[in-house]
């Protein structure tokens, strides 16, 4: 049993030294799997895979005692290996950790603006999908109500989504993008890591099919939602 486990994580390192070499090279100089380790989206995982190596240099360099492996890899070890493997072979995408449209508070551009607002302090909620026929006409945030207001215009009980398109659209928000469902998690991540020349941050990822602005809303993918698991 202990060295079927041993065979398993020698096998699974060399598969994940095959899909690694595919992604950075090879060299003769350092490890494929180190190299890997390095990129960005597998940094996190740097101290693992060092760890790794050297079980597997002592696995394979070393001669066995009476015919048995002398080190017996943990699972932790198994694991990492594993859900690198699983990351190179079959990238997560933005899809899986979006929040489906049915999960969200949207409006419509008919809709009242002032419930809605107390809808979103109540909740902690930063931005508000406005729907038209499933695609997206606008965001409603904290931003829209200052550039409503600098404009001269009131905010009362009889005021509509539609009625303040102007400062709700896209177009007008900072830091708003559409994107595919199918993009890789790790350029989701890099996306909210992007600072542009003004000193701008991508704040919120809006999921479309194909990321086009004018196909209905899929979900929304917030930093939250993907950068606390790095």
């Amino acid at each position: 049993m202990n060295d079927q486990k041993t065979e398993l994580f020698l096998d699974t390192y060399k598969r994940l030294e095959t899909a690694a070499e595919a992604l950075v090279g090879s060299s003769g100089r350092s490890s494929s799997i180190m190299r890997l380790s390095h990129l960005p989206e597998f940094s996190r995982y740097r101290d693992e895979l060092d760890y790794c190596r050297q079980v597997r240099n002592l696995l394979t360099h070393e001669a066995k005692i009476n015919g048995a492996y002398g080190v017996i890899p943990s699972e932790q070890l198994l694991a990492v290996l594993q859900k690198v493997l699983r990351q190179i072979e079959d990238p997560p995408t933005l899809g899986e950790y979006m929040t489906p449209v049915s999960g969200l508070l949207t409006a419509k551009p008919e809709q009242a603006v002032l419930p809605f607002m107390t809808q979103m302090d109540e909740r902690g909620i930063s931005y508000l999908p406005i729907l038209e026929n499933g695609k997206v006409m606008g965001v409603f945030s904290q931003r829209s109500v200052f550039r409503w207001l600098l404009s001269g215009k009131a905010l009362d009980q009889t005021v509509t989504f539609a009625q303040m398109a102007q400062v709700l659209s896209i177009e007008q928000q900072r830091g708003i993008r559409f994107v595919s469902p199918d993009l890789p998690l790790e350029q989701g991540r890099e996306l909210y890591r992007w600072v542009s020349a003004k000193h701008q941050r991508v704040k919120l990822l809006l999921v479309t099919k194909a990321g086009r602005p004018d196909r209905p809303l899929m979900g929304i993918v917030s930093p939250y939602d993907i950068l606390q698991e790095e």
